[in-house]
This record gives structure tokens, C-alpha cells and sequence, in this order.
């Protein structure tokens, strides 16, 4: 079965950007890191059973993969961290997760493309940044 990925079937080509909340189904392959339902760290859906995100995220922290409200709980089956990863000054701050079992691909559930490892970016591309931050200067999560 081929599976398509970096497509966001739930929205068209409109996007939100610059500190707004993000439609349900707009960037379908990011999800919740949580701990006792608390969000911890982002994380990017690369394959159906693989998650990318920051090494940091995991001293001491057992974690499942929350997708928004409503939200679909996938358990963490292992976590792989960079092994030069240095938690002083953060150098390959980076961890792979492998979830328990399959995410169920749909609507809101899709997983992100990488590129090519020879790709070139333009220095004009534009850039998305996902995540739960402050839409603004000491406000809330």
C-alpha cells in the first residue's frame, strides 16, 4: 500500500502562521509528548511507528503520544537517543521513539516527508515552526 506523506488532507492550501492556534488537522504528523497528561515536548510523526524529537525530552520521563483534542493515546514502546547526545550544551539534541503499535493514518493523522539527504534548501524557502508555546510575551500555554 503506498502512503503519502506531508499531506494535510484537512485543510487546503490556507495555513495559520504567527502565533495563532493551529486548526484541527493542519500539521497532522506533530503530537503531544505527555507525562501524567501533561505536555512535556513536541514531537514529529516520520513513519507510522516512528516519532522525531529532542533527546532532552526524556530524563527520567516515560511518555505517550497525545494528537489534540480528542485526543488518539499511542504508548512509547523504546526510546532511541542520539549517542553523542550532550545534555550540557545540547549538541545532538535529538531521539527517536517507536510507538507501541501502528498510528492509524487518517484526516488528522498523517506522517511528515523528509527530505532527500542531498537536498538543497533555498535560503528564501519558507519555514513553519509547530508547537504549544505562548502565542504571546508572558501568556499562557
Amino acid at each position: 500500500m503506498q502512503h503519502n506523506c506531508g499531506v494535510r488532507p484537512a485543510l487546503g492550501s490556507h495555513r495559520i502562521v504567527g502565533g495563532v492556534t493551529a486548526r484541527r488537522g493542519e500539521w497532522p504528523w506533530i503530537g503531544s509528548l505527555q507525562y501524567q497528561r501533561l505536555h512535556r515536548c513536541g514531537a514529529t510523526l516520520i513513519h507510522n511507528r516512528w516519532l522525531l524529537t529532542a533527546a532532552h525530552c526524556f530524563k527520567s520521563l516515560g511518555s505517550v503520544l497525545r494528537s489534540g483534542v480528542g485526543a488518539l493515546v499511542v504508548p512509547i514502546q523504546r526510546v532511541i537517543i542520539h549517542p553523542a547526545f550532550n545534555g550540557t550544551n545540547m549538541d545532538h539534541d535529538v531521539a527517536l521513539l517507536e510507538l507501541a503499535v501502528p498510528a492509524p493514518m487518517s484526516y488528522t493523522i498523517q506522517s511528515v516527508c523528509l527530505p532527500s539527504p542531498v537536498h538543497r534548501f533555498l535560503k528564501s524557502a519558507e519555514c513553519y515552526i509547530t508547537g504549544w508555546g505562548s502565542m504571546r510575551e508572558g501568556g499562557e500555554r
